[in-house]
């Protein structure tokens, strides 16, 4: 086998392997940005809005108990659920 030959051969197999290493590389990517996403989505914003959630409801118990206006209240109120909100989408599928 002539020495062009081999050297044709080789860089055909260079190029192959780096296309295959970067097919591999967008997979990696790919699987990584469903992973992050997922954990944000769904784990985090889960559990920050439940805390938010715990404390807007013993702010709102505390006024309730100290005879906060009515317009505290509701706003309380407002919040506490839209942090509700926000859990019950993040757990759903």
């Amino acid at each position: 086998m002539k020495i062009r030959a081999i050297l044709s051969i080789a860089a055909v197999l260079v190029v192959v392997v780096t296309m295959a290493l970067g097919v591999y590389g967008a997979y990696a990517i790919r699987s990584l940005n469903v992973l992050i996403n997922t954990i944000y989505d769904k784990a985090l914003m889960t559990s920050t809005f439940s805390q938010s959630a715990r404390a807007n409801w013993s702010k709102l118990d505390r006024a309730m108990a100290g005879g906060a206006p009515r317009a505290r209240l509701d706003a309380l109120e407002r919040e506490f659920l839209s942090d509700l909100d926000v859990v019950a989408a993040s757990l759903e599928p």
